[in-house]
């Protein structure tokens, strides 16, 4: 595994512990029409949160751990205001690890 891979595995790892801290981790699997969707974050079936734990960070793990194409590139933060806007909770720290992320795939 190369290096950028295990930084990645980390954020990931921060994302679902920030995730669990802010009670955003759920227990129930949305139905696999709902994953399906394809509007970008599934935006019109999932909450953003679900999208991160049942889309997202499955997903990038699966690439890192069968080698395969990671995103060419990634721009998911500046959605953070929108998706998690009025939540009623404070989002700097998911901003910050979602940042690290687009970071990172950003640099390659």
């Amino acid at each position: 595994m190369i290096a950028s891979h295990h930084k990645l595995k980390e954020i990931l790892f921060d994302l679902e512990a920030e995730l669990r801290q802010k009670n955003l981790w759920g227990g129930t699997k949305p139905s696999s029409e709902d994953l399906a969707n394809t509007q970008p974050f599934c935006i019109n079936t999932l909450k953003f949160e679900q999208w991160l734990q049942w889309v997202f960070i499955p997903k990038i793990n699966a690439a890192i751990d069968d080698d395969l194409p990671l995103p060419a590139n990634s721009q998911i933060e500046p959605m953070i205001d929108v998706l998690l806007k009025d939540r009623g909770f404070d989002t700097n720290n998911i901003r910050l690890i979602i940042s690290r992320f687009d970071t990172l795939i950003n640099s390659q």
